[in-house]
């Protein structure tokens, strides 16, 4: 009779398969492995390009003649200074850049796509074209 419980015992405990409990158990350390990961990389995916659309802007202004359209995926505010400042605000902070190579006059614009107009000597930005 012994061996006949022991054998009924046996029936019962899973063979390689995994249980209900022990999946859910592995679910929730996976989930919990996968936030502390996600929480220690959030403050990466928040980087500020706003200095680097800046330095662009600058660059475009000092490279060309004419009008020139720049196109952005997120809403930028272009601000240029009399004193060769451009300044460029976006969600994600603020940017600053110089031009050297033209006299910039006070103009600032805002949206997704700023045009910029320029001739030998002086530079401005605006929304419209």
């Amino acid at each position: 009779m012994r061996c006949g419980a022991l054998a009924n015992l046996s029936r019962l405990v899973s063979k390689g398969q995994a249980t209900t409990i022990q999946v859910l158990m592995f679910v929730a350390v996976l989930s919990i492995a996968y936030a502390t990961i996600f929480a220690m990389l959030y403050p990466l995916t928040r980087i500020n390009a706003s200095a680097y659309i800046a330095s662009y802007v600058a660059s475009k202004i000092s490279e060309c003649e004419g009008i020139t359209s720049l196109a952005f995926n997120q809403h930028v505010t272009v601000t240029l200074y009399l004193n060769g400042t451009v300044e460029v605000k976006t969600r994600s902070g603020n940017g600053i850049a110089r031009v050297y190579s033209r006299r910039l006059i006070p103009s600032s614009a805002s949206g997704y796509v700023i045009y910029i107009f320029s001739d030998g000597k002086y530079a401005w930005v605006s929304s419209k074209p």
